[in-house]
């Protein structure tokens, strides 16, 4: 009885559930915090963007903010659907990769944030569901699934 509690065997077992689950929460939240705010304010970004001085990126602020919007706006979409899902997380995380060190300066605490956080620990999930989904693919409740019959 105490194995069965401590490995919790009374539970149903579904990698493909939790893929499912970690798949539709991890896009939906980076669309709904990063994707949206770039479709709705995209003018704006690209205005402050710009006139942040220690923002140097080789492909300069019009491209990049454009592979970013891309990326958390459109690519999260079929990312949650299970539409080339190792495709879409990929170039998901490549993309909050490159905007944490690029915008972030890899960030995880600021010392001189009185409350010490910088939502370093936000980017650090997404980047492991993201890189998780990479590998895993979108599991067997997915339209991936379903093209490949």
């Amino acid at each position: 009885m105490f194995r069965k509690l401590l490995l919790f065997k009374f539970a149903p077992e579904s990698k493909d559930l939790a893929l499912l689950f970690l798949r539709v929460i991890a896009a939906v939240n980076i669309l709904l915090k990063h994707g949206l705010e770039k479709v709705l304010d995209y003018q704006g970004m690209y205005l402050r963007l710009s006139a942040n001085h220690f923002y140097v990126i080789p492909l300069g602020v019009g491209i990049s903010l454009f592979c970013a919007t891309v990326a958390d706006a459109i690519l999260t979409v079929p990312l949650a659907l299970g539409l080339a899902t190792r495709w879409c997380a990929l170039l998901c995380f490549v993309n909050l990769a490159v905007a944490w060190s690029m915008v972030g300066h890899f960030i995880y605490n600021d010392p001189h944030n009185f409350i010490g956080s910088t939502h370093g620990e936000l980017v650090v999930s997404y980047l492991a569901s993201l890189i998780a989904l990479a590998f895993a693919g979108g599991g067997k409740y997915s339209i991936d699934t379903l093209i490949d019959r």
